[in-house]
């Protein structure tokens, strides 16, 4: 890999590569660098989404600060209104056990085979398998949270 080599190599990831009678990090893709554009520069990250492999950069979104906040502030508020209630809540658990434990089961059924199906499209992307179909692909979208890859919200190059 010296500026003077006379051997010439195959781009594993043809998307960084920009190609060209230049050597070193000249001939890659904005964000790659190294030996066949193989790294991603400081705060980049590495991003293979099945049909298209980048370096993307790493993103600070106020929007994802702000949903985390309310989140958290959300659970905080509700808690404390749980406690207050507590007695009430109990009473009402008492007189209505059946219908929650009934409710509680038919939830978890439904989130785990939501959950089974988002994966085994993650999956079947990641062997190389086509796209769904709309208006499947789009529904499924709505639920990608429950394959909980946080790596992919944040991903860990962007962390350290």
């Amino acid at each position: 890999f010296a500026a003077n080599s006379s051997s010439v190599y195959p781009c594993p990831k043809p998307a960084l590569c920009l190609g060209g009678n230049v050597t070193g990090s000249a001939t890659c893709q904005s964000g790659s660098k190294g030996p066949l554009c193989g790294l991603c520069l400081d705060n980049y990250y590495y991003k293979d989404d099945g049909s298209d492999t980048n370096c993307e950069k790493c993103a600070f979104e106020a929007g994802a600060v702000i949903a985390t906040f309310t989140i958290i502030g959300s659970m905080l508020v509700l808690g404390l209104i749980a406690i207050c209630l507590a007695e009430r809540l109990y009473d009402y658990y008492l007189e209505h056990e059946n219908f929650i434990l009934d409710l509680g089961e038919k939830m978890t059924a439904i989130f785990v085979t939501m959950q089974a199906i988002v994966l085994l499209k993650d999956n079947h992307a990641s062997v190389g398998g086509s796209d769904f179909e709309d208006p499947y692909k789009h529904f499924l979208k709505w639920f990608q949270w429950m394959s909980f890859d946080f790596i992919e919200v944040l991903p860990i190059e962007c962390v350290v």
